[in-house]
Order: structure tokens, then sequence, then C-alpha cells
């Protein structure tokens, strides 16, 4: 078992440095090969955009604090503590904190692979 509370983690900069990210386990304390990265917190401090990007993975966002936007694909939507957006593969996605932002928006982030209907990815 292990227990860690947002903040307790070093930050760095990561998607170009457009997104700080706080690690909260490691893939491998996961133990799972469906996870492509650790679950960690991504954070935005007002006026910052995360890069405009896609993988071939699919990714779970739950927001825990703030408000901003996020773009899916075609969507274009506000976010905010509270809220859960499941990323398919493939499609483009950014979050933005606006410059007018009081606090930092921050949400756990995962990723995992798509499975086929066999259950192979």
């Amino acid at each position: 078992m292990k227990k860690v509370k947002y903040g307790e983690n070093p930050r760095k900069l990561a998607h170009n440095d457009t997104v700080y990210v706080e690690e909260i386990f490691t893939k491998e304390q996961m133990q799972s090969d469906d996870i492509t990265y650790g679950a960690c917190w991504a954070i935005l401090n007002p006026g910052m955009t995360m890069e405009e990007h896609k993988h071939p993975i699919m990714e779970l966002y739950v927001f825990l604090k703030g408000y901003g936007q996020m773009s899916v694909g075609k969507n274009t939507f506000g976010v905010e503590g509270g809220n859960a957006v499941l990323i398919p593969h493939n499609e483009t996605h950014t979050v933005t904190n606006s410059h007018k932002a009081k606090e930092e928006l921050c949400w756990f982030s995962l990723g995992y692979k798509k499975r086929t209907k066999s259950g192979k990815d």
C-alpha cells in the first residue's frame, strides 16, 4: 500500500514544457501492462496551455481543482474540479488555464492501452 498526497512530490515540466506533472505512482508500482505511464497529477498555472497533442493510447483525466477549457477533437468545453474526461486514442487534445484564473488547474492523468475485441493490444 502506498498513499500519496497532492503536492508532496516534485513537479517537472512535460509536453515540451507546457504542463507540470507530479508523479503519483510509477507504471511499475501500478503493476499492469495496460498502463502506458504512471499515474500523475497534471498542473497548469494561470495562463498556461498544454500543447495540443495525440497518442495511440487512451487517457483518463479527472479534474481535481480549478477551472479551464479543454478541447478533444473538434469539441471544446469547460472543465472544473469534479469533472472526468475520457480521451479516445489518436484524438487531438489540449487543456488551457486562463491567464485570468486565480488558481492552478489540476487533474489526475492516466494513460492506458486500447484493447481489441480479442483482448489483445
